[in-house]
């Protein structure tokens, strides 16, 4: 019997230090280096590897293998100085440069989302129809590229500078819509 209490007495040491090894200590994970705003795309001067101490990592901490695995991903909120890149605020990989140019929101409709349809990374055309004239007649376009989607709230874009006043000007006027012209792929 003595045998079984010391395999016992073994077995709970061995999955107690295996706990302990895994739920305590730190672990090394990518911080933002210095303040990071919303919608910045990621270079390698933003990335620090740094040791978390693993109780304070949250669970949705980015898990890359390294730094390449975040490089040209984006943020969608601002991120501090020496906290870990979270899940949710990061949007998919984009070619270098991707986002150089302003970010708009529009109003979150089934127009502006393609019926819910619509993806991060994804190239579009945002159409504007005047409400005053025939619905034949059609309105300016715009091209951007989807940053961010908050469900039943709005839809970000990158768009180019010279179309912020076009926006502006019609975005009251017009109805909106988007097309999609290229789903998002992956880089």
């Amino acid at each position: 019997m003595s045998w079984l209490v010391w395999a016992l007495v073994v077995l709970v040491a061995v999955g107690g230090a295996l706990y302990l090894g895994f739920t305590s200590g730190t672990k090394q994970v990518y911080v933002a280096d210095v303040d990071l705003p919303a919608y910045h795309q990621l270079t390698e001067d933003d990335l620090e590897l740094k040791a978390v101490d693993r109780s304070r990592l949250p669970r949705d901490a980015v898990q890359e293998s390294g730094r390449d695995g975040l490089l040209g991903r984006y943020t969608t909120r601002a991120v501090k100085q020496g906290q870990p890149l979270l899940t949710d605020s990061c949007g998919p990989r984009l070619p270098s440069h991707a986002i150089m140019a302003p970010t708009v929101a529009l109003p979150w409709t089934a127009e502006t989302s393609l019926g819910g349809q619509l993806a991060k990374g994804d190239q579009v055309k945002v159409m504007f129809s005047p409400n005053e004239m025939p619905s034949s007649s059609a309105g300016p376009v715009v091209d951007a590229l989807v940053l961010d989607l908050i469900s039943g709230s709005s839809v970000v874009l990158a768009v180019r500078p010279a179309d912020i006043a076009t926006i502006a000007t019609h975005r009251g006027s017009s109805t909106l819509s988007i097309a999609r012209v290229a789903a998002y792929a992956g880089s």
